[in-house]
């Protein structure tokens, strides 16, 4: 009886709820990635990487398969060299240290486009599977920005793993370990 007498109050309930469930749950969101740029040449947009999860994925441990996946897909910016369109294409490598150097194991290729109306455009999530399934591991994002045709080059920019965060283990049939720009994958148990 006394909400219809005054209809606000029911209404500032549940705003003060909602605020508190939206404070709470970005006072738990998971840190932001902290890739690091390296190799910049030229005039590079900011690039927004995704955290990369590192899974297994299959039904028996005999045919579990190592994957590199993410539920979205790095957001790129144009090239301030130009106002026209642009042509983007990133690599998506997965490297495995080798004892002296990072030797890429395997890559995707893909390529969007910015119209000249645009400041922005998204990558596909991550999923990428190597052959190999031990070592140390790390994957990288190699972006290269193009005039429109792909004749001149704007910039170039590697986004290397550079926190914890960067590279999150979720595999369950092997161990794995997170450290500060890269994994250590262990055998199937």
């Amino acid at each position: 009886m006394s909400a219809l007498k005054n209809p606000l109050r029911g209404i500032s309930t549940l705003s003060a709820l909602a605020i508190t469930l939206l404070l709470g749950t970005l006072a738990t969101a998971p840190p932001a990635a902290a890739w690091a740029s390296e190799g910049a040449l030229g005039q590079v947009g900011a690039v927004t990487p995704p955290a990369v999860s590192v899974s297994d994925i299959g039904f028996y441990p005999q045919a579990l398969t190592l994957t590199f996946n993410s539920s979205v897909g790095p957001i790129v910016q144009r090239s301030p060299a130009t106002t026209d369109a642009q042509n983007v294409i990133s690599f998506y490598l997965v490297e495995r240290w080798t004892g002296s150097t990072w030797a890429t194991v395997t890559s995707q290729r893909h390529v969007v486009r910015i119209e000249a109306n645009q400041n922005t455009a998204k990558f596909p999530a991550v999923f990428i599977q190597p052959k190999s399934g031990t070592g140390d591991y790390r994957f990288i994002f190699g972006v290269h920005w193009f005039s429109d045709g792909q004749s001149v080059s704007l910039g170039d920019q590697m986004l290397v793993p550079n926190g914890a965060s960067d590279l999150v283990c979720v595999t369950t049939r092997r161990p794995c370990t997170q450290y500060a720009g890269h994994i250590t994958i262990g055998p199937i148990k």
